[in-house]
């Protein structure tokens, strides 16, 4: 096989578009699977949508994620393992869920909310006045 062949080439770029969709896409599925009871479909569904739809940013996360990861290995070796025990899962975990919550709450929980404060529901930010239900022994005190 040629080095120039383009079907080659072309497969090769569309498989490595679909890997950069998936890393997108999975930064989505954990926190979706663990706020709203979705199918399985459903899941792979929304954070397609969100990959797509938020792609540039999505791609500045995986890239200063990689930052995180290769750079203390570039300028110091033993920092760079000591740092991916500490710290490194940990940062790379806050950065995308920072953003990836953000991103949910506008565009899945907030629409929901409204939608229930739209609709002729009573308001439900005061607590209604009830009244005490007694057994009677407090009024034989009396």
């Amino acid at each position: 096989m040629k080095n120039t062949n383009t079907l080659l080439s072309v497969a090769s770029a569309l498989i490595i578009m679909a890997f950069v969709l998936f890393i997108m896409m999975s930064m989505y599925i954990y926190p979706m699977m663990v706020t709203f009871k979705l199918t399985v479909r459903q899941l792979y569904k929304n954070a397609f949508l969100f990959a797509i739809m938020k792609f540039l940013p999505n791609l500045l996360i995986i890239i200063a994620c990689l930052a995180v990861i290769i750079l203390p290995f570039y300028f110091y070796p033993v920092l760079g393992y000591i740092l991916m025990f500490f710290i490194t899962f940990g940062l790379i975990s806050y950065i995308t869920n920072f953003y990836v919550y953000s991103k949910m709450d506008k565009y899945m929980i907030q629409p929901v909310l409204n939608k229930g404060k739209n609709t002729e529901e009573p308001d439900r930010s005061e607590p209604e006045k009830t009244e005490e239900i007694t057994d009677g022994k407090d009024e034989e005190k009396e």
